[in-house]
């Protein structure tokens, strides 16, 4: 019997957690046994294949103590014997690959954010690499993600791009449907997203443009610092935050345009997802972004923390319907190479060489 244990922090609402649900289905297909392992207690917004076994360690254990955690996942290998381990995000990564020493089982880490960012202090950055060489295989989002890592790492490093996971139904929608004014971002509220450069280029691009809304869809344990700055900046009639919401794409396909402005990502699917829709789309020049976007050509690129920058770029996009238009049919030829049946495949394939190293 062919086993697969894929480990996430949980199936809450995220990027990875989206790809995880999607690919429950090409895993079943593929292995005769899927366990989906998650750390945290937590419920889950997205659903999975109904053939997959679901396991919470923080339930399993009755503890929140991570080597109670540790000394758990450790016995549940030795007694599920999965062939290939799949684990999602760093610090689960590097636990993970501790306590698979002297274990036979194959082990794959996939990052899901930029490396140079996540776990790169001096301790953590050495830590990781300890850790990463026991990892059979590496699995980066991007090649400028990839380009982090040196030597051994290097050598088991691949890259495979997020899927677009939209119906087809959906291709470009937004190029059908008459416009609203109104800017929209789909994030998670944290830090990193730095919602702080897009407050203050809504806050200028208003100063031509007060008939305009900004609506940004998600939810994070930021929300209360973003909150407060709506507030400070006098925008707080003009900015809504809906939290997260399924169906997303179906309340964001008539906004004249999309914006991201992290300080850094992976690969932001919701970005990719958004120029499949037909969205124009402007955003910072992090890693992901910049596999995607060809600047003036099919969106939008600025530079980091470039609030004015944005602001422009906001501008141009409402304010010349052909180029927007222009931008947003090119935009929509990504799925071609990043649509579901073709992510979906490779991930199997990659899968299948570890197995057989």
């Amino acid at each position: 019997m062919r086993k697969l244990l894929v480990s996430s922090g949980t199936l809450s609402s995220g990027g990875a957690e989206r790809v995880l649900s999607i690919l429950s289905d090409k895993f079943v297909d593929f292995y005769d046994d899927v366990i989906y392992l998650t750390w945290y207690d937590v419920p889950d917004f997205y659903t999975i294949n109904s053939d997959v076994r679901r396991i919470c360690v923080e339930r399993e254990c009755g503890s929140k103590n991570l080597i109670r955690w540790a000394l758990w996942f450790r016995r549940f290998i030795k007694k599920e014997n999965p062939n290939v381990i799949l684990s999602f995000l760093a610090g689960f990564n590097v636990l993970i690959s501790f306590c698979l020493l002297g274990l036979r089982n194959k082990l794959i880490v996939a990052e899901r954010n930029d490396p140079r960012y996540i776990w790169n202090g001096k301790l953590t950055r050495i830590i990781r690499k300890i850790a990463y060489l026991r990892a059979d295989g590496i699995l980066e989002q991007t090649e400028n993600n990839k380009a982090y890592f040196h030597g051994k790492l290097l050598k088991k490093t691949d890259v495979i791009y997020n899927p677009i996971i939209m119906s087809e139904d959906y291709l470009g929608k937004a190029l059908k449907i008459p416009k609203e004014k109104r800017i929209v971002s789909i994030v998670r509220l944290t830090k990193q997203k730095n919602i702080e450069m897009l407050l203050y280029a809504f806050r200028d691009f208003r100063k031509t443009h007060s008939d305009y809304t900004l609506t940004i869809y998600g939810k994070g344990p930021y929300r209360g610092t973003i909150e407060r700055m709506v507030s400070e900046l006098g925008l707080s009639e003009f900015v809504y935050m809906p939290g997260a919401v399924k169906n997303v794409w179906d309340k964001v396909v008539d906004a004249k345009c999309f914006v991201i402005s992290s300080w850094y990502e992976g690969m932001p699917n919701a970005l990719m997802e958004a120029m499949c829709l037909g969205l124009p789309c402007i955003s910072t020049k992090v890693s992901g972004a910049v596999d995607l976007i060809q600047d003036n050509t099919n969106g939008m690129l600025v530079d980091l923390n470039d609030s004015h920058s944005m602001a422009m770029a906001m501008c141009k996009i409402v304010e010349n319907d052909t180029y927007s238009e222009e931008i947003a049919k090119r935009a929509v030829n990504i799925y071609k190479e990043l649509n579901y049946d073709v992510i979906s495949n490779q991930w199997i394939q990659y899968l299948d060489k570890i197995e057989n190293i």
